[in-house]
């Protein structure tokens, strides 16, 4: 991922957790658009099992004030799900944000936070 976007203090991004994953536990990559079902999150953005296991809910992070975040950004090509035997296609035209790439093992609650009522259960 070559092209850098700045996140700035206020920007929302999706991101897909499994039903047992706390809100307080984000994973790394996040999109801009939507996540309608499990279907998309699995071909789509590419989410490997052994990532996710079920990619349960959909939720809305955004960062936190005075917080600015250089993301590598592109799109999502495919994966092998070697767990499922399966090709997920990914999808060129959604934009994937790394968001935490070069930070290290930070605390990333220190940089997003949690938008109140965006929970949405994936089916």
């Amino acid at each position: 991922m070559d092209n850098i976007i700045t996140m700035k203090e206020g920007n929302t991004f999706k991101m897909v957790l499994d039903n047992e994953q706390p809100l307080t536990k984000p994973g790394g990559f996040g999109i801009l658009e939507d996540v309608p079902n499990v279907e998309f999150a699995r071909n789509d953005m590419a989410i490997k099992s052994n990532w996710k296991v079920d990619c349960g809910k959909v939720v809305t992070y955004r960062v936190k004030q005075g917080v600015e975040l250089n993301v590598p950004s592109g799109p999502i090509g495919p994966q092998i799900d070697l767990k499922t035997d399966k090709y997920l296609p990914g999808n060129s035209s959604i934009t994937q944000l790394d968001l935490f790439n070069g930070l290290g093992n930070v605390d990333r609650n220190n940089y997003i936070e949690y938008v109140p009522s965006s929970l949405r259960k994936l089916n």
